[in-house]
């Protein structure tokens, strides 16, 4: 029962941001712009609130923190209600210490989280996936360390918004009469790569240079004593250490403007929000191209340092974890780079494109982006406490049971219970099945009795098939339709193709509570024979970390060349032979092209073989050899999508190929780079890339030689890329496919 107290307030629905708000923690600082952004733009009926107490945080607000941050005033409260919606971000008090969520009161839980390091504790991923109903990530690489760690929950990624932009500058005293000026400001701790900057400087610059290393830290008990003692014993070049937690903004945004480089060659991020703010005041910014930061560092507006991945050495000792060690020489290289040609057009011009980033990262933006997530989450609150049976191939090689296991390990713990039921006859299993995938049924399957036994046992609130014409007759289908629509339960089906078949048993896709297929072709398909109200959910695509194609090209030895990139399986309608063709006209006018031909031949298919023969003639026969290399047997997935990401222009030449999806195509999206797309059947209702006529030697030539020559049409392209990446990457495609269990 509510009392009097929380009944008055059910007139209005808060949302209480949760953990610390009263100090100069960032995570404090986060809260506290979050609330207030939020408050903003709330909702009518809603209102936003800070709430914590000293069983989560340190340090609580008093009469200076009022003084300090009198918006505060409005914000805080020391009421937690069971009607409340948490937004929880917090550290855990120790790092052997839980959360705490079931300590708190609310109708609905989710958490604003940020991690550094590959592994979550397994103790916070157990916490997470039994008290929350979402998380809200603070970069992707949050994300993808929470989900390689177990987590099963929706997420959605939200950054930071930025401060220093909006706040005025205070001076404060810098003793250093030098004139070119090197900022760094973290905590000091062995992640932030404090020795690794140390040490680079002191060899690349002497006393004599007119520079100076200016390192602002926040005082804690992990911080790097070694480093500090390096520092503190140093008469080479010139090191200016403020180690002071009491500095206002305004003098943080002094320090930071006043410095012409800021260098961050940190191990692991969550956010990187020292970056941000550097990349936002126009600097030229050299940090390594790893973890958080890697959400918004590029080439075109800064200098991403390269890294190796390490045993983790902080002191949060959880076994297995990886950070980013970087290459120190490089920095030095970089550093250098910038001292000796700051005033240069290309140094400029990143310090420019850097500076763009403040409209990207703001509080508006996250306080939008916050408030249509929880809605969303509030939406999916009542699968917690509902079963799902989903009836599908997986752990295979169908392609199906890779679309499956794209989407249900994201969504286990939305539910109170998650269950697949796939094929016996399955001859080959991608690893050991866990305990959630029961093998219930065959191929061409006439009964479905073992199916049927264990659905009445389990007692499913929904039941969902994933069908294709090749799993089982569609008679067979429309019989379990019928049995668990009588039932009441309510069942889903996808459709992975649409056949005339179909309209034989149209009376039961009629009535079920959700038919889904994947593209605006299929849904007019059973639109023509009766069968409606279809929805359309895309093939979500595959993360895979966005790296800086210069770094990849220096590893490879490529520098100085013009690089193009195709990929798939050898087959005569992929039109590898016409791109090869297309060469000998590109060589005239770009002769430092090179293609990356990542085309495994099929050893099983005699077509496949013939192709790549036709393709090794056309090579030599024009003296191409020096302009392409061909990778003709099957590599690992993290390589082909390095190899693609090397190229400035990934180019599918296809003729028309009558395929829905393709792995091909799907990597291609996924490496976030300009694609030339032919118009084919397969690309039908993809919205990216430059889509050319066909695939004519001559019509390839001229397609490519216009995105190479075009700088401003590359990177419009390469943004399109990235943005369709964003729309439609299996994290965020997998909350769509969430909501359709929902009326």
């Amino acid at each position: 029962m509510y009392n009097k107290k929380e009944i008055m307030r059910l007139k209005l629905k808060r949302i209480l941001i949760t953990g610390p708000f009263a100090s100069e923690y960032s995570i404090a600082k986060v809260n506290r712009n979050l609330a207030k952004y939020m408050q903003a733009i709330a909702p009518e009926g809603n209102e936003v609130k800070l709430y914590a107490n000293s069983e989560f945080v340190d340090t609580l607000p008093n009469e200076n923190t009022y003084k300090r941050y009198p918006f505060l005033k409005d914000l805080v409260t020391k009421d937690n209600f069971d009607s409340d919606t948490i937004l929880f971000y917090n550290f855990p008090k120790s790092i052997y210490a839980p959360y705490g969520l079931n300590k708190l009161k609310g109708e609905v839980k989710i958490a604003y989280l940020g991690w550094e390091e590959s592994i979550y504790p397994d103790r916070l991923v157990k916490e997470c996936n039994e008290q929350l109903h979402g998380i809200a990530p603070i970069s992707e690489h949050v994300r993808q360390v929470l989900r390689l760690s177990g987590i099963g929950l929706p997420m959605k990624v939200i950054h930071h918004g930025l401060d220093i932009p909006l706040t005025k500058a205070e001076p404060y005293p810098i003793k250093s009469k030098k004139t070119f000026r090197i900022y760094h400001n973290s905590s000091g701790q062995y992640r932030k790569g404090l020795d690794v900057l140390v040490k680079s400087y002191l060899k690349t610059f002497t006393a004599q240079d007119d520079v100076v290393l200016i390192i602002k830290l926040f005082p804690n008990l992990s911080q790097d004593k070694e480093t500090l003692k390096i520092i503190k014993d140093n008469h080479g070049a010139e090191i200016e250490l403020i180690n002071d937690g009491n500095i206002t903004d305004g003098q943080m945004r002094y320090l930071a403007e006043s410095a012409q480089m800021h260098v961050y060659p940190a191990r692991a991020e969550g956010f990187a929000l020292p970056i941000a703010e550097g990349l936002a005041l126009g600097k030229a910014v050299i940090a390594t191209n790893y973890s958080g930061q890697a959400d918004f560092l590029t080439s075109q507006n800064s200098f991403p340092l390269d890294y190796k991945l390490i045993p983790s050495k902080s002191h949060l000792n959880i076994p297995g974890s990886k950070v980013a060690e970087p290459d120190q020489k490089q920095l030095s290289k970089l550093m250098r780079f910038v001292y000796d040609n700051y005033d240069s057009p290309e140094v400029k011009a990143r310090c420019s494109n850097a500076a763009k980033i403040k409209e990207q990262l703001t509080w508006e933006n996250a306080a939008q982006s916050m408030w249509e997530y929880i809605e969303t989450i509030k939406r999916i609150v009542p699968l917690k406490q509902r079963k799902l049976s989903v009836i599908s191939t997986y752990n295979s090689q169908c392609g199906i049971a890779m679309y499956s296991s794209d989407i249900y390990p994201k969504l286990t713990h939305a539910f109170k219970d998650l269950e697949i039921i796939a094929n016996s006859d399955v001859t080959e299993r991608l690893k050991p099945d866990d305990s959630s995938i029961k093998r219930l049924w065959q191929y061409s399957e006439l009964t479905f009795e073992r199916v049927k036994k264990h659905l009445d046992e389990y007692d499913p609130d929904l039941i969902h098939f994933q069908y294709n014409l090749s799993f089982y007759s569609p008679r067979r289908l429309a019989e379990l339709i019928d049995i668990y629509t009588t039932k009441g339960k309510k069942v889903v089906v996808t459709l992975h193709s649409v056949h005339s078949s179909l309209g034989d048993i149209k009376e039961q896709l009629n009535k079920v509570f959700k038919l889904i297929v994947h593209s605006q072709k299929d849904k007019q398909e059973l639109l023509d024979i009766g069968i409606v109200d279809a929805v359309e959910l895309k093939h979500g695509l595959p993360y895979f970390p966005d790296m800086d194609q210069s770094l990849i090209v220096q590893k490879l030895g490529l520098n100085g060349r013009r690089i193009v990139a195709t990929h798939g399986m050898i087959h005569d309608k992929k039109g590898f032979v016409e791109l090869i063709k297309s060469l000998v006209i590109l060589k005239q006018q770009i002769p430092n092209i090179l293609l990356l031909s990542i085309t495994a031949i099929n050893t099983n298919n005699s077509t496949s073989r013939h192709t790549y023969k036709l393709m090794q003639e056309e090579i030599e026969k024009n003296d191409l050899k020096n302009n392409i290399i061909v990778f003709p047997t099957f590599l690992e997935t993290p390589v082909v999508i390095r190899l693609l990401q090397a190229a400035e222009i990934i180019v599918l030449p296809y003729a028309q190929v009558k395929e829905g999806a393709s792995g091909a195509v799907k990597y291609a999206l996924a490496s976030r780079r300009p694609v030339i797309l032919t118009d084919s059947y397969i690309f039908t209702g993809l919205d990216t890339g430059l889509k050319l006529q066909n695939n004519d030697p001559a019509v390839l030539a001229a397609g490519i030689a216009k995105v190479l020559n075009d700088d401003e049409l590359r990177l419009s392209m390469q943004q399109k890329a990235r943005d369709y990446f964003t729309k439609y990457n299996w994290e965020d495609v997998s909350i769509e496919h969430l909501l359709q269990y929902l009326s």
